[in-house]
């Protein structure tokens, strides 16, 4: 068990506010504008938040593709 670090427990609140006003927000919006254009939105923003991280994370972790591992895909699918 790691210790608790005051950084981290400044992220914590910082998400909980984030998805509190998400709540809050989308609420609002969707009876305002409808369901379809509200969640559209949100996962573009979804996409645009997760993209940069997800490019981080793939320049610093290996990726190995065998042979193997395809054609267990191709047999499973």
């Amino acid at each position: 068990m790691s210790k608790t670090t005051a950084s981290g427990v400044a992220w914590m609140l910082v998400s909980a506010v984030g998805i509190a006003s998400y709540y809050i927000w989308s609420a609002e919006l969707t009876e305002k504008h409808g369901l379809l254009p509200v969640a559209a939105w949100n996962m573009l923003v979804g996409l645009i938040t997760v993209v940069p991280l997800a490019a981080w994370e793939g320049a610093h972790q290996p990726v190995n593709i065998t042979i193997e591992l395809l054609l267990l895909r191709l047999t499973s699918a």
